[in-house]
Formats: C-alpha cells, structure tokens, sequence
C-alpha cells in the first residue's frame, strides 16, 4: 500500500513539469494572456517608437500642424500668376480655404522684331477664398528692355518716313513696303529704357482636383491687365514697356499627376486687347493674343524638383498690317529646377530660350523666383504601424530537437 501512494505522488509530481512541455501548444492561462498582450503591446510601441526617430524633425513639425488634405511636406508653390503652378504655368488646382502665397520673380525674355530683350521684375500674392475659388494680384514693378536692333522699329525717333494712315507708328528705314514695323506686346518700344508695368488682378476657379479625389484638377481663370501709365506717358517717356491699354484674359487649365513621379499641365487662356488711344484718336489696332503653354515638374513630393516650360503666343484678328522680317509670335522654352530650403519656402531657378525668333542676336534669358505659402488643412495622418509574425509548427515538445521556422513581417505607412 505505502508502495502504490509513494508511486502515484511521484507520478503526480513529474506531471507538473511535464504538463508545460506537452501541452506547449495548448490554450493559455488567463494571466499568460494579460502577460502576452502587454508585452505585445509594449512591442507596438517600441515599433512606433523606433519609426518616430525615422522621420525628420521638419517632417514632424509639418505632422503636427497639417499641410492639407493630399498634401505631402513640400508644399505646391505658385507660379508667377499668383496660383499653384511652375515658373509661369499654372496647374488646375486652386489654394485651400484661408491659404494665402507671395511669390517674387525676375524674369528675362525676348521678343520680335527689333530683338528685344526685356527683364520683367514683379511680385504676385494669391488668397484662398474657399477650397474652389483663389483671387491673386500683382504688379509688374519695374520692367527694362533692351533694344538690339532699335533702327528696325516704327516707334524709332530718328525715322524721317511718315505715319501709318490712322496709327502714331511711322515707316521705318528697314521697311521695303508702306507698312510699320512693332513688336505687337510692346508697340511703343523705341529705344533701351525701363519703367513700371502693369496691375494684375484675377480669380481662378477650380472644377476638378486631384487634392479632392478626382483624376484630374480643372481650373478656369479671369486675369484683369490694368495700365499704370496711358499711351500718351508711354510715348511721352519713350518707356515703352507697356500699352497703357487695358487688357482681359479669360483661360483654362488641366493637371494631371502620374504616379507621384511628374505632374503635367496644359493651359490656354484668349487675351482680349484694347487699342491704344490718345485725346480719343486710335493710335493702332492690336490683335488679340492666344496664349498656349504646356509643361512638366519632376518628382512633385521631393525637395528637389525639374521643370520644364513651353509658352507661345498666337497674334490673330484684326490688327495693324506688320511689315515684320521673320516669326513673329514667340515661343519660350524654360528649364530649371525648384528647390525648399523649407517646406513654406521654394527658390526656382531657370534658363529661358526663344525657340522660333531666329532673327533675335540674343535669344537667352533667365527666370528666378522666391516663393513662400502658408497651406492650412487637417493634420498629417499619424503612421500606422503593423507587426506580424508566425511560427510553423505551432507547438513542439521541449527536447524533443525538433526544428521550428518563424516568420515575421512589419509594415508602415511612410
């Protein structure tokens, strides 16, 4: 009898350190349970942890105040409309509710005939009135042009020919026929001279917007050219950098992003035009202007992105007869780059080429901007981390030397 107890308590006593090795696969206790889910938790955060220290500080300043809905660390910036865009393109979208940007720009150029360099100087603002309507302004402060050929112009004082029936442009020397000769964008140009340019205002309204969902943004826009100076100051000055006219442009835009890679933009926009006047007498006809562009930009979500312009502009309708020597509407290529030394802060830095006015001696140019936004919406989404792991088979015996393979895989959303 002393014989059967003493066997059945040994047998009671092995089975308490060999019950865990057995059932190693079994359901666990509800304490085991509580102890798995907190260290799994401590896990979780100890992850997040570790992807937190990943992410920049200026990345984290940008999580904690918000950039817009869609919107990554590196802000779309304007053109020098006022609206996003690229060097002098816009895209099809519109700045958010209670946004606002400043853009300041050099911009050299050239036009035909007469090889005409101009450096435009200026500055654009832009307001976000609602997530579908953005107003902009600015003002041409000063403009510079640079005449190569100043002796094949109408507008040239030295001319001795007469006046053009029923304009204030004279026959110049260069022309064979009884016709004058004017860059059509600056007819009074006469001479190498600078002074201010023209008032801006307009309003843009979006249609479609990637920002909001859809597969494209879609924009039209209204642009106001207001003269700061009349026709009669122009010639009075011989400044000759603008037309003193008032001038509309009614356009619209497509934008479309491929694989956060490049972000083309196509754009059109019909310039109405006013002839020119003094004390009541039209001094010429000017014809109005359609304004066609297309471009692309680089790696939009990266601090360093390229960009590549086209701009032309088509003179048509009625106008004054132009005795000009070789194209006459330009074409200008733009390349360069746009650079954030912070994320509300862009540098753009271009070349510009006239790509059809062979008759110009110099057809270089250049384009730098400086652009600051302040883009409010809702915060950045925190990073979602995800750890997962998985072990085949999913119990074994202990000493039994029987080999397990494990599997882990982890994920986030950066």
């Amino acid at each position: 009898m002393r014989r059967s107890c003493s066997r059945v308590l040994a047998l009671l006593f092995l089975s308490l350190f060999a019950a865990p090795a057995v059932f190693a696969g079994g359901p666990p206790s509800p304490k085991k349970a509580k102890d798995k889910k907190a260290a799994s938790a401590k896990d979780a955060k100890s992850a997040q942890a570790q992807t937190q220290k990943r992410i920049s500080p200026e990345a984290q300043r940008v999580m904690a105040e918000g950039v817009g809905k869609g919107v990554t660390e590196w802000v779309p910036m304007p053109s020098t409309d006022g609206t996003p865009g690229f060097f002098t393109l816009d895209t099809g979208d519109t700045l958010p509710r209670g946004a606002f940007d400043v853009t300041g720009f050099a911009h050299r150029f050239g036009a035909a005939p007469g090889s005409l360099r101009i450096l435009n100087v200026g500055w654009t603002v832009g307001f976000g009135i609602t997530n579908r309507l953005t107003v902009f302004g600015g003002w041409d402060a000063y403009r510079h042009i640079n005449l190569a050929d100043p002796g094949a112009l109408s507008s040239n004082a030295l001319s001795f020919k007469p006046f053009f029936p029923g304009t204030g442009l004279r026959i110049p020397f260069a022309a064979q026929s009884d016709r004058p000769v004017y860059p059509e964008s600056f007819p009074f140009a006469y001479r190498n001279n600078g002074g201010v340019g023209p008032v801006r205002v307009g309003a843009k309204f979006s249609i479609l917007s990637e920002l909001r969902g859809n597969p494209v943004s879609l924009a039209v826009r209204d642009v106001a050219y207001i003269p700061t100076k009349d026709p009669q100051q122009e010639m009075t000055t011989n400044s000759g950098v603008q037309t003193g006219a008032f001038e509309d442009l009614i356009g619209v835009t497509v934008s479309k992003t491929f694989a956060n890679v490049v972000t083309g933009t196509f754009d059109y926009g019909h310039m109405i035009t006013r002839d020119p006047r003094e004390n009541g007498t039209r001094l010429l006809t000017l014809a109005d202007q359609e304004q066609l562009g297309a471009g692309f930009l680089f790696f939009p979500h990266k601090r360093l992105q390229g960009i590549a312009e086209f701009d032309g502009i088509v003179y048509d309708g009625a106008a004054t007869p132009d005795m000009t020597f070789g194209p006459r509407d330009p074409v200008e290529g733009l390349w360069g780059f746009r650079v954030y030394p912070w994320h509300i802060v862009s540098v753009d830095l271009g070349y510009t080429y006239m790509m059809n006015l062979r008759q110009n001696k110099d057809r270089s140019g250049f384009i730098v901007k400086i652009n600051t936004e302040y883009w409010p919406g809702k915060p950045a989404p925190a990073d979602d981390v995800t750890i997962s792991s998985t072990a085949e088979p999913h119990s074994v015996e202990q000493g039994s030397g029987q080999r397990v393979m494990l599997k882990a895989s982890g994920s986030d959303t950066l």
